[in-house]
């Protein structure tokens, strides 16, 4: 990946602007609640500077039409020439990546659910949306887990279903730094030939420190909680390309973009360790990560 060698300017007074690593995402979403959201994804962020390579432009729009009241979930179609599309119930959304530099996302929302906490439900998702696709031409993608540095070391990504323990992990493994506790960026680093995992603005149920750091990518673990006995067992590329597949953060089910996050993770799979972490809240969590030795599948 190569990088810019200067920081962009700043965005343009009234515009908002959120850094998740390489990408800058800039938003022009109107209404209050937009900008509520959008500010709440900032708050308490530690915001690392680094060259920024790409820019996502988030913008919001209203049209007549009829919206559900009911859940709906947004999932976009894509061509060969980079753009995407997706329309549920409650709204619609365009991704154009034909510039891979310069996304931009369009958010269509029913005017007759249009209160600001439709919109500012609307911003953040369009804001995960912009970010997780965007991130892909990068070499990067999210992941749902918890991210913490040991001391002295590399990052470990604690995977897992939702209640796996992912965010206790910040509290039973006291010295480390904790990267994020839900939406973490798995980035290639073509200079270093590594992947880097790095915090994102978004943040859990539980509200802990987030930050824009980023460290070497050590191991990959995937929890199994309740378990009686502690145990690390090395996972082999298969069983790892599938945990790893299950917990991305995507928009997107058709187009090139999807091939493109397939072979991010299957190298991810091939070069990082991965192994299943069966533990339980009595068991030394620091203990059975250095029991599985470096460098090992």
């Amino acid at each position: 990946m190569s990088a810019a060698t200067a920081e962009p300017p700043s965005a343009p007074e009234g515009v908002e602007a959120l850094r998740v690593g390489p990408l800058r995402v800039t938003s022009t979403l109107d209404g209050p609640g937009a900008r509520r959201a959008f500010a709440a994804l900032r708050e308490a962020y530690v915001d690392v500077p680094r060259a920024t390579v790409a820019e996502a432009t988030l913008v919001l729009e209203r049209y007549d039409g009829p919206g559900e009241v009911g859940p709906a979930t947004l999932a976009l179609d894509g061509d060969a020439s980079g753009r995407y599309h997706g329309r549920c119930g409650r709204w619609d959304a365009r991704l154009d990546l034909s510039d891979p530099r310069r996304a931009r996302v369009v958010g269509r929302l029913p005017r007759d659910m249009a209160g600001e906490d439709r919109v500012a439900a609307m911003a953040t998702t369009l804001t995960r949306l912009a970010a997780a696709a965007a991130l892909v031409p990068l070499g990067g993608f999210l992941v749902h887990g918890a991210a913490l540095v040991r001391p002295g070391g590399g990052a470990v990504l604690f995977a897992g279903p939702s209640g796996a323990g992912k965010t206790t992990m910040t509290r039973r493994l006291p010295g480390w730094t904790a990267l994020a506790d839900d939406t973490v960026l798995i980035e290639w680093d073509a200079g270093q030939g590594a992947f880097y995992a790095g915090g994102t603005p978004f943040r859990g149920h539980e509200g802990l420190p987030r930050t824009g750091l980023r460290a070497p990518l050590e191991r990959v673990a995937v929890l199994a909680p309740h378990a009686a006995q502690g145990r690390w067992s090395a996972l082999d590329e298969a069983s790892a390309f599938a945990s790893l597949m299950a917990r991305i953060i995507w928009f997107v089910r058709s187009g090139p973009l999807v091939d493109d996050l397939t072979e991010l993770v299957q190298r991810c799979a091939q070069t990082v360790p991965f192994g299943r972490l069966e533990t339980s809240l009595e068991h030394d969590v620091a203990a059975l990560l250095a029991s599985a030795g470096e460098g090992a599948r």
